[in-house]
């Protein structure tokens, strides 16, 4: 996914994304411009253009619910992919930094409207 560079702007009319051919995709291109990977023809549009990093994530996040997860649905999706898409930006960090990182930000935040009560059921999401 990439935005307007001289704009900055998030507007879906100025963001472009790049997909493979699969039909699920077909109800963005209504909103936002989108480009198309047949893989059957190339690897990629050239230029760096793949949907490799998009797949790479996907497949990240099924193994983190095979793995350490065990369910990803519901309310909590949403946190779920935040957490893996920071541990994706963050995963060539050294161990030491992440957790230097993850503990300031876990000190300075305010107790979360999400997980307040989580373990103790106490609360719907």
């Amino acid at each position: 996914m990439t935005r307007s560079a001289s704009s900055g702007a998030t507007s879906p009319h100025r963001t472009e994304l790049y997909a493979d051919e699969a039909g699920s995709w077909n109800e963005l291109q209504a909103r936002y411009t989108l480009h198309r990977i047949d893989h059957g023809q190339a690897y990629s549009l050239g230029e760096g253009i793949h949907s490799n990093n998009a797949e790479s994530f996907f497949s990240r996040m099924r193994r983190a619910e095979i793995g350490h997860h065990h369910h990803l649905a519901g309310p909590y999706l949403l946190r779920f992919a935040q957490e893996s898409a920071w541990r994706e930006d963050h995963r060539k960090d050294p161990n030491g930094f992440q957790v230097d990182r993850v503990v300031a930000l876990a000190m300075r935040s305010k107790p979360s409207v999400d997980f307040c009560g989580y373990w103790q059921r106490s609360r719907a999401a």
